[in-house]
């Protein structure tokens, strides 16, 4: 590289201003952008014929990601979401007193603080795997890609440890509720928290109480006196009901029975029951078309068995699948 070239670079570096430590999951992606880069070109032939033009180029890259990264105050910009659905109008303020709609191609970076008011949701999927879905008449703070303060309102998260998802921190005024690999809801309004576990883990710590640990079915109602009280949930419980209208849909097209059923079960909190064996390998070899854009998972039940050789029924609060005749 000539020495031009360097103090360009150089100048380029100094107006970019101070740089910072990118979030580890962004980092891990660039990781592995550059590690493929060296493996395609770190041969003895090639390298020695352009090993400068790498070198170059690699320092470009990284530098040019580096100062990507700018502060706003004391945060960093950068996208967290991988993508959004938004229903009704989203609130987002960078100082939390002056708001702007939300739209789906807007960038949610820390810092941020989102609102919802009566009939609006919003769901959030993270770069890391994770998901949170915001109820209505919500009010938080984006802390980071994996740190959320609820302010007041109703969150619901959805991950999955075994796929290598990240840990997600919820702050509220009265306790920090993390999880691992889970479904749950973080509800907090005025001097109340309630924290359920649909499935999985997930650890409540806060100055009141000793540490928490709530597995599925298990609530905690704590107020700020310190009093807290546990109870039972059934993964059908009315409490999940609202989850299912930002759920993000499912794109039944060229999907099989088994695979829509499946993510019927999980948003509806319904097991699946299936007449016999042949009943369940059979749906597994039907391939789906159309779309149930827009349409509730319970109901899309009425819209999807039909077209289909099978009924179903909801007994014993499980969906059970059978034949037409059966």
């Amino acid at each position: 590289m000539s020495d031009i070239n360097k103090q360009d670079i150089e100048k380029i570096l100094d107006q970019a201003g101070p740089r910072i430590k990118p979030d580890q999951s962004i980092r891990d992606e660039v990781y592995q952008e550059v590690h493929a880069l060296w493996q395609q070109t770190h041969k003895p032939p090639f390298y020695q014929a352009h090993a400068m033009k790498i070198a170059a180029s690699l320092f470009l890259f990284i530098s040019l990601f580096s100062f990507t990264l700018l502060y706003q105050g004391n945060q960093p910009v950068y996208n967290i979401a991988a993508s959004i659905e938004i229903q009704g109008q989203i609130q987002i303020s960078q100082n939390n007193s002056d708001w702007k709609n939300l739209d789906n191609d807007k960038t949610i970076s820390p810092g941020d603080y989102l609102k919802t008011q009566r009939n609006n949701r919003l769901m959030v999927n993270l770069f890391n795997g994770n998901q949170f879905r915001v109820d209505e008449n919500t009010h938080l703070k984006v802390e980071a890609n994996n740190h959320l303060t609820l302010i007041s309102g109703r969150v619901y998260v959805n991950s999955d440890s075994t796929a290598g998802h990240h840990k997600l921190t919820i702050d509220t005024p009265l306790a920090t509720v993390n999880h691992i690999g889970t479904q749950y809801s973080v509800e907090f309004n005025s001097d109340q928290l309630n924290v359920g576990v649909r499935e999985g883990l997930v650890l409540v710590a806060s100055d009141h109480i000793p540490q928490a640990e709530l597995t599925q079915g298990r609530v905690l109602n704590l107020n700020d006196k310190g009093e807290a009280e546990y109870s039972e949930v059934m993964t059908y419980d009315p409490i999940w009901q609202w989850t299912q209208k930002i759920s993000g849909g499912f794109a039944i097209q060229d999907q099989t029975l088994t695979a829509y059923l499946s993510w019927v079960s999980e948003e509806t909190g319904y097991p699946i029951k299936w007449q016999s064996d042949q009943v369940r390998n059979k749906a597994a070899s039907i391939k789906l078309s159309g779309s149930i854009n827009g349409i509730l998972p319970v109901d899309s039940l009425e819209v999807i068995l039909p077209t289909t050789r099978f009924k179903y029924s909801i007994d014993d609060n499980q969906i059970y699948i059978h034949n037409e005749h059966g």
